[in-house]
């Protein structure tokens, strides 16, 4: 049980319908497999009759040259979502006296029939390779063909058909001859961006170079990375998002504009970062790495010395969880490149260490687990056009074995091979392709194994908030099966031309389950299911928070009641679009309204928590309390400011009386909601249309006006009190906005003036999280009486309660009200589990419920936590000395309220709680995500800091060795 916990920890509600709890078997002694039997079909395809299959005769030199050399290409795609795997076959037709592409609808039962009218294909040239994914995040795959004369993009309308966007999307622009194209989010920011392999600028140099002839540098290719910066438009709660918008950009980095004839890409984790990196494999020269470094920023590596390859597939080839690779090179053996330790980017040279495969030289090849046994085989066309396997029997032994798929397969030489699940009985069958046989089916009969046939999907069809893209391309997978752990990514699984992004087909030997399958999603939210049994499933991205902060519970008298979160503003090290980091604001204010804390035994009660998957650096907390009269207000002077005049945290102190409500109040859409801002009752108007992109929203507003104000004098300054909260948009869901030109709206202040137009009074700020009240002192200069008041912005912020009030002058407020402010009295660290996050539903903010225990999967944080205990010391003043509560944790706090002297008749005591800290997670955006050092500190330039340049304080080094002392838990 404690095994599979800390494998998959796994939560009921942060997972699909798959989770129950088991413990992990041992390991299934190894035995050799029955080798599957492929049962030989002629697959019927239904030609047109105007069409015909293309002979070698038919093709121009360029084709010709590059069938010989890479075999033709084929591509997966179920365009229509029936269920049965479609296929693309590229310059396989001649269609009236022209050789051009074919789309092949699978009817099931071995029928294939044309239905190339659905797509822009006639009078089009013939393509060399491509790629199928859904760059537009819709759920429907699209197209994109690599040609000649440049690239097209054809996409999907629903299944019904395809149609050319390749103009709108801004992908004309760049001409000559590509061989092949890979869908990637590379900038991490929930979409698919395109990265195209240029082979030559001209055909006639692409024949040149085929054929070992000396070109001129001016005509080399080049890699083409396109970033989608399509728009995700708004929609309405609980509505299907519309797709992007087709817009593409060319990268402008430097760092990306490889030159020579590019042949394909290798696109996996080199450097163990947890990013995707890039080698770039270029026909005659030696690969060139570029290791991610996160928003477009790479830096070029020398990680292979004197190897050469034309394609490549990703593979663990040695059942050791690390990334292995299948290089393919021209004329040479194909040969494995193996993976022997973890290594950082400045010594990435030698990771990688060649490794035989009793393999002759191949065409095309693809990684598959052919036999199901959980050890990824490779099945290859050779150069004579014969399909083979190659088996991985462990421990590094790999045999091929002769004629594994019958006497006919030899006997056909194809120019094409694939594998897929044809006919949906969860195994790998082998479709061929030549010329003169059409399509052929070998069916994979072995019954002795069992498989996984897992589609993977981002969601973003419910009009709910995610990161990933809609296929979760980039997703890395490990799946726990008799004792094995299979590693596998999501990222293409064929050295071929041609690049589909289908289910991926896990074998699980005699095992009829899986014991649990992780996922690491694109935008690093780690997710497990359990027991899955062998079949077909889909797994999807559950609609959670990844990141958060701290979050604070108050003992009410009968249980701790959850509050809100807290220190939202502290998070260290996010990274804004221009590459710059957000500066944190390690300190906030936060009001607790009477009813949630009272005393116990003596004490006032809290504790801070972390539900996510982070961790929080606890500086310093205290409670601030304040005993006044019962017709006053008090809050602190609080917001999540982006500009002046900041937050001061001190105590608002106003008249009831004298508050202003909203006498009328209407929405952008002139809907009205009056009643929804008259008092604080949990009831937001939210009325606003959502984008895809997590925190933003169509430009929405609110329209107040107030009651008239009573006299009084000038020297007293108006403020806004809002009660709200803020789903905050991400620095991902940032990047991505702004890259497809949508800047961030901030909340900003209006007031109608007496013609009728709107004139800015200030910047608001922003809730800083989940619903608080928040306080915004206006202008000297601002006349309530002047005109309504507009609040307007386009980030997914919703409004409880609003009311303008005058602040209170210092004589009259300074001399009634009773301040005392209690250091902690004791402050205790445990580790709890993850308390259960839920939400009352239809848009409501989450809550957490201290009473339930739930876990969620959680990253391999590096580094070291505060010891459980006691913590004390470590909280009672500001001197960058933290308690380090990671995943789990919880520090409960008591404040001396014996102390207190009792309250005057009718009067109240209000709170305000002072919290010091940071918190930190492992989102893409965030630097040294994942790691708890270094720690920051008051005086520090920035963060992350060079401890060298900028060392921390001197007594941090001894608080470390004596406090820090617990390691984190891992998966």
């Amino acid at each position: 049980q404690a095994e599979v916990e800390d494998i998959a920890a796994v939560s009921y509600t942060e997972m699909g319908k798959y989770a129950t709890a088991i413990g992990l078997p041992p390991p299934l002694p190894r035995r050799p497999p029955a080798l599957p039997v492929f049962q030989e079909q002629a697959a019927t395809v239904q030609l047109d009759p105007s069409v015909r299959w293309a002979t070698a005769e038919m093709l121009d030199p360029l084709l010709q040259t590059l069938r010989e050399r890479f075999g033709a290409a084929m591509i997966w795609c179920d365009y229509d979502r029936d269920g049965r795997p479609d296929l693309f076959l590229l310059a396989a037709v001649q269609r009236n006296g022209a050789v051009g592409d074919l789309l092949l609808h699978n009817e099931g039962n071995g029928v294939f029939r044309d239905v190339s009218s659905l797509a822009p294909l006639a009078g089009q040239p013939a393509s060399l390779g491509g790629a199928c994914a859904d760059f537009d995040n819709d759920g429907w795959p699209d197209l994109l063909l690599a040609t000649a004369q440049g690239l097209r993009l054809l996409r999907n309308q629903e299944g019904k058909g395809f149609e050319d966007v390749t103009r709108a999307a801004g992908l004309d622009k760049l001409s000559g001859v590509f061989l092949t194209a890979y869908w990637l989010d590379l900038d991490q920011d929930g979409d698919l961006d395109l990265l195209a392999c240029q082979y030559a600028a001209t055909p006639a140099a692409a024949l040149q170079q085929l054929q070992g002839q000396p070109t001129d540098s001016s005509e080399a290719g080049r890699l083409a990375v396109f970033l989608n910066v399509g728009e995700a438009r708004p929609a309405e709660r609980g509505q299907p998002f519309p797709p992007l918008t087709p817009a593409f950009r060319l990268a402008e980095q430097e760092s990306l504009h490889v030159r020579g004839a590019l042949t394909g890409l290798l696109l996996t984790d080199l450097d163990g970062d947890q990013d995707i990196d890039i080698a770039v494999l270029r026909d005659g020269q030696e690969p060139v790495v570029l290791l991610n470094d996160r928003l477009l920023r790479f830096q070029t590596s020398q990680a292979f010395a004197e190897v050469k390859g034309s394609l490549a597939a990703v593979l663990d080839a040695n059942d050791d969880e690390q990334t292995d690779f299948c290089l393919l090179a021209h004329g040479q053996p194909a040969r494995l490149w193996l993976s022997t330790r973890d290594t950082p980017a400045r010594a990435l040279l030698g990771r990688f260490q060649p490794h035989s495969l009793n393999a002759p030289p191949l065409r095309q090849a693809q990684v598959v687990d052919l036999d199901l046994d959980g050890l990824p085989d490779l099945v290859g066309l050779s150069q004579e056009r014969l399909p083979l396997w190659l088996r991985n029997e462990g421990n590094g032994k790999w045999t091929r074995l002769l004629s594994p798929f019958g006497p006919k397969a030899e006997a056909l030489r194809p120019q094409a091979m694939s594998l897929a699940d044809v006919d949906n009985r969860q195994r790998p069958d082998l479709v061929l392709w030549s010329p003169d046989s059409g399509l052929t089916l070998f069916r994979h009969r072995g019954d002795a194994h069992h498989a996984l046939v897992l589609t993977l999907s981002g969601k973003w069809d419910k009009g709910k908030k995610q990161r990933s893209n809609a296929q979760g391309i980039g997703a890395r997978l490990r799946v726990y099966a008799g004792g094995r752990r299979i590693l596998m990514e999501h990222t293409p699984q064929a050295a071929a031309l041609g690049q589909s992004y289908g289910p991926l087909i896990v074998g699980l030997g005699p095992v009829p389950a899986a014991e649990a399958v992780q996922i690491r999603w694109p935008d690093f939210v780690p997710q497990s299911e359990l027991q899955l049994a062998a079949g077909a499933h889909t797994l999807t991205e559950i609609n959670r928070k990844s990141t958060s902060c701290p979050v604070l519970f108050a003992w009410n008298g009968e249980r701790f009641e959850f509050v809100t979160d807290i220190l939202g503003a502290g998070a260290l090290a996010e990274l804004n679009p221009d590459g710059t980091v957000r500066p944190p604001r390690p300190e906030e204010s936060l009001k607790l309204e009477p009813p949630m804390l009272r005393p116990h035994q003596g004490r006032y009660l809290l504790q801070i928590a972390e539900p996510l998957d982070e961790v929080a650096y606890l500086d310093s907390v205290q409670l601030v309390v304040i005993d006044h009269p019962p017709d006053w207000l008090v809050y602190p002077d609080e917001r999540f400011a982006l500009a002046p005049p900041l937050p001061s945290q001190r105590p608002l102190f106003f008249r009831q009386s004298e508050c202003l409500s909203v006498q009328r109040a209407v929405d952008h859409r002139q809907r009205d909601v009056t009643a929804l801002l008259q008092q604080r009752d949990g009831r937001y108007v939210d009325g606003f249309a959502r984008r895809a992109w997590l925190g933003f929203a169509e430009e929405h507003g609110i329209d107040c006006t107030f009651a008239p104000p009573q006299p009084h004098p000038q020297s007293r300054r108006w403020h806004l009190l809002l009660a709200g909260w803020t789903d905050y948009a991400y620095p991902e869901s940032i990047w991505a906005a702004t890259q497809a030109g949508v800047p961030i709206l901030w909340p900003v202040l209006e007031q109608r003036e007496a013609g009728g137009s709107w004139r800015r009074v200030c910047n608001l700020g922003i809730p800083a999280g989940l619903p608080r009240v928040m306080t915004v002192p206006l202008p000297p200069s601002f006349d309530p009486a002047a005109g309504p008041l507009r609040i307007r912005t386009n980030l997914q912020i919703s409004w409880d309660h609003i009311l303008l009030a005058p602040e209170m002058d210092p004589p009259e407020r300074d001399k009634i009200p009773r301040i005392y402010t209690l250091p902690v009295q004791k402050a205790v660290l445990e580790h709890r589990g993850f308390f259960r996050e839920w939400s009352a539903g239809d848009g409501s903010p989450q809550r957490y419920d201290p009473d339930q225990l739930e876990t969620i999967p959680i990253s391999r944080w590096q580094g070291r936590l505060t010891r459980t205990g006691e913590v004390t010391e470590l909280l009672q003043a500001v001197d960058d000395l933290f308690v380090l509560a990671g995943p789990g944790d919880v520090v409960t706090l008591a404040f001396d309220a014996a102390s207190l002297p009792p309250l005057p008749p009718q009067w109240q005591r209000s709170f305000i709680l002072r919290a010091r800290g940071y918190s930190k997670d492992t989102a893409p955006t965030t630097l040294t995500g994942g790691q708890i050092e270094p720690l920051p500190y008051r005086a520090m330039p920035h963060y992350p800091y060079d401890p060298l340049r900028f060392p921390p304080p001197a007594q941090q080094s001894e608080y470390h060795r004596r406090w820090n002392t617990r390691p984190p838990r891992h998966p």
